[in-house]
């Protein structure tokens, strides 16, 4: 964690110059590109707007928005086919920046909450069917905030809304309350647990794990680099490594690729991000370092029709921007990782381990083994160290030792966790120094569940030759 930014950087600034044609941002990176549009028609450069996919109408919609002088935005935009239109509602919200959006599936409606006009805090429910916009009464509702996030449960047909900031005559007021809204009014929930206060966080929900999604965000004095999960029912803190600690970034859900998106942002000093990252439920990954520029408060959302994430506008190092981005996600090489990590060995003398792990990634992937943080190499008794799987013929007090494997694509590389190899007897399966049930039935399971952690001899296979070579081992307590 770092400490928290000042509210007041969005200021008038000269637009960002724009390219005339689309073109690659950059050379293609591991994990995808960004691309430029430039049209004749689109919204003024702005921050603090917000956007969303409309299912219904296969297209997106981007509402508000500020721009320094010229003040909040009341415009409703679409983007569809690679096309900016300008709609005209009858009815429209007060024109605003910096409020919560999110698209009900349920009911196929954009729903918008809150922002900040001029000098107002709203609190204020709106409903846009996709040709006009229509303010929702409702008997209890959230505190008039800015910088709150909004996403739609599509499981419950809910939309769940977190937290904000408030400023009233003076004092600051951060918000961890978590509300949810369905068909009628908004409901306060009371989780056991909750990510600490806070406002310019980003929320999404991930449809194939069904768990509502929050990154990063700040208070007075903090700017976070957590990650947080909503069931319907409590929070969780996911202890993973992520981006760096950031707030203003913009964030979507990749339904198609499982992942959760994130763009940009800016940490406590001021220093803007240009980076990209995917969520996949297990563990954030850095895509791309660079792309749309070092920029923070853009509108994004995901395009269904086109499998793509659309990202507009933000405040970049040249100003409050207009220009329109598109992330491709994975067209090119898929950096390694690793699915199947090697596992401790304890082995008799004389007898064969072998360690065995399992990549994803683009091929060709190259290996390299190591003992101890040495790099190993064949000899005729030790081989693979060039290969997935390692093995040693004959093993002796020599041999024990840390393994690693550093496996190696045209993105870069991943080095695997350590496993140890031990001498004593192999029935004392979980290592613990004893020979007893507790070994039997872990071995038993490790038989039945999928890898070689149950290969005593070596050979690749677990089969009934492992099992009664453990059998006796165990019966016998290797004597």
């Amino acid at each position: 964690m770092s400490r928290a930014p000042s509210r007041n950087w969005l200021g008038p600034i000269a637009g960002l110059a724009l390219l005339l044609s689309l073109a690659p941002a950059a050379p293609a990176q591991c994990w995808g590109s960004w691309y430029m549009f430039t049209l004749s028609t689109h919204p003024s450069g702005r921050a603090g707007a917000a956007m969303v996919y409309d299912y219904a109408n296969t297209r997106s919609i981007l509402f508000g928005g500020y721009a320094g002088a010229a003040g909040p935005s009341g415009e409703t935009w679409i983007w569809k086919n690679y096309i900016w239109t300008r709609l005209n509602p009858l009815n429209n919200p007060l024109p605003r920046r910096e409020h919560a959006m999110c698209f009900d599936t349920q009911r196929r409606r954009t729903v918008l909450f809150g922002g900040y006009s001029s000098s107002t805090f709203l609190g204020d429910t709106w409903e846009f069917d996709g040709s006009n916009w229509a303010l929702i009464n409702s008997n209890s509702a959230p505190d008039p905030r800015r910088y709150a996030a909004l996403a739609f449960d599509q499981q419950r047909a809910r939309s769940v809304l977190f937290g904000g900031f408030r400023g009233a005559q003076g004092a600051d007021e951060y918000f961890n309350d978590t509300w949810e809204r369905g068909a009628d009014s908004w409901i306060l929930r009371a989780p056991a647990a909750s990510p600490p206060a806070r406002y310019l966080h980003a929320m999404v929900y991930d449809t194939a794990r069904k768990r509502t999604v929050l990154f990063g965000g700040a208070d007075r004095d903090v700017v976070f680099g957590d990650t947080w999960e909503y069931d319907g029912v409590t929070w969780k803190r996911i202890d993973i490594p992520g981006p760096p600690p950031r707030a203003y970034h913009s964030m979507v859900y990749d339904r198609y690729r499982g992942v959760a998106v994130l763009h940009g942002g800016v940490d406590y000093a001021g220093n803007r991000f240009e980076d990209t990252w995917e969520y996949d439920g297990v563990r954030w990954r850095l895509m791309a370092t660079t792309g749309p520029g070092k920029r923070f408060f853009s509108a994004a959302a995901f395009d269904e029709s086109r499998t793509q994430t659309v990202l507009f506008g933000g405040f970049s190092d040249a100003g409050y921007a207009s220009d329109t981005w598109i992330w491709t996600g994975p067209l090119g090489t898929v950096p390694v990782s690793f699915e199947a990590q090697p596992v401790d060995r304890v082995v008799r003398a004389g007898f064969t381990a072998r360690f065995e792990v399992l990549v994803s990634g683009s091929g060709p992937v190259s290996y390299q083994w190591f003992k101890d943080g040495a790099p190993l190499s064949d000899d005729g008794r030790i081989g693979g160290t060039h290969d997935d799987a390692l093995v040693i013929t004959d093993v002796s007090g020599s041999d024990v030792g840390a393994y690693r494997v550093r496996a190696t694509n045209d993105c870069g590389d991943s080095v695997s966790a350590a496993a140890r190899l031990r001498l004593g007897c192999p029935a004392d399966f979980n290592a613990d120094g004893y020979i007893d049930d507790f070994d039997y039935f872990d071995y038993l399971n490790a038989y039945h569940a999928p890898g070689t952690s149950a290969d005593l001899n070596g050979d690749g296979e677990v089969n009934e030759v492992d099992f009664a070579l453990f059998a006796a081992m165990f019966f016998s307590a290797c004597g």
